[in-house]
């Protein structure tokens, strides 16, 4: 193929792709617009909601006798009671809990301590392909590839997710 050929290539994708992302651009003005014209409705909503959620975990909260069996309640779509809180695990300083296991619990240190150990890939990629062999570590789609990449916007992103999307249904 001659360079000439690959040019009037080029050039139709550049069209194609720039008409696509006026198109995404429209679309998301036309999104930013319609969340602009409903965003009073929706923060009066919400408010209002929060309120009302308020009010009732307030009447439960005064009334957990109401709530003794069965614990919960399906009342309009909502399911609403008492539930057993899982709890959440708060380690302040890891290196501290880690002494004192060793020091109260040494014979459950495997069961409560985990160790990992993993090669930096950062730093292996600084050595030279000699030392990387020694070490058993290849280099993977490292060679040449055929790259087609625009160089305009952000909107670019959006536009070849949805061109991802598009060749992932096809």
């Amino acid at each position: 193929m001659s360079l000439d050929h690959i040019d009037a290539l080029a050039k139709a994708y550049a069209d194609r792709h720039r008409s696509l992302a006026g198109s995404v651009r429209q679309l998301d003005s036309a999104i930013a617009r319609l969340k602009a014209s409903r965003m009073d409705v929706i923060r009066e909503q919400v408010t209002a909601a929060a309120a009302a959620k308020a009010a009732l975990v307030a009447a439960i909260e005064a009334s957990s006798e109401t709530f003794a069996r069965p614990k919960t309640r399906v009342l309009h779509g909502i399911r609403l009671g008492f539930a057993k809180a899982k709890g959440k695990l708060v380690i302040g300083d890891a290196d501290t809990v880690i002494v004192r296991i060793k020091r109260h619990l040494p014979q459950m240190v495997k069961q409560l301590i985990t160790v990992k150990e993993t090669p930096k890939k950062s730093a292996l990629a600084d050595l030279s392909a000699v030392e990387l062999k020694k070490l058993g570590v290849t280099v993977e789609e490292a060679g040449d590839k055929v790259i087609v990449a625009p160089t305009d916007s952000e909107i670019d992103k959006l536009v070849d997710a949805l061109m991802s999307e598009v060749a992932n249904d096809g």
